[in-house]
């Protein structure tokens, strides 16, 4: 995580310590966070993923990190759509405007893929 924004200033109901502490529960050995599936922005090997959607929330002290992820994606030629809400992260889940986007997005993603079937 070395792309924290500062939570104070961003109001954030994230915090940077909070992070931290669920990143090494959720992979307490050392070599497990160094995995592509578990790092992405230092994955190199970007090429052939699935479209991705990322949204990231105005305080969320993670936002850049998922912004600069996006970015990758996008240089790497993967279809990839981000928005930044202007909410606090606990209240994504339940953000009406991002539940419809992410509705629209896998409406068209799973329509391109039946119809590039066939």
């Amino acid at each position: 995580m070395t792309l924290l924004g500062d939570a104070e200033r961003l109001r954030s109901d994230l915090q940077p310590q909070t992070c931290a502490q669920r990143y090494a529960q959720y992979l307490p050995g050392s070599v497990e966070r160094l995995h592509p599936y578990a790092a992405p922005l230092a994955c190199r090997r970007l090429q052939g993923l699935p479209p991705a959607y990322i949204a990231t929330a105005k305080c969320d002290v993670l936002h850049r990190e998922a912004e600069q992820y996006a970015a990758a994606l996008i240089a790497a030629g993967v279809p990839t759509q981000i928005t930044r809400f202007d909410v606090k992260h606990e209240e994504l889940p339940r953000h009406a405007p991002l539940l419809a986007e992410v509705s629209a997005f896998l409406r068209y993603r799973l329509a391109s893929q039946a119809t590039a079937r066939g």
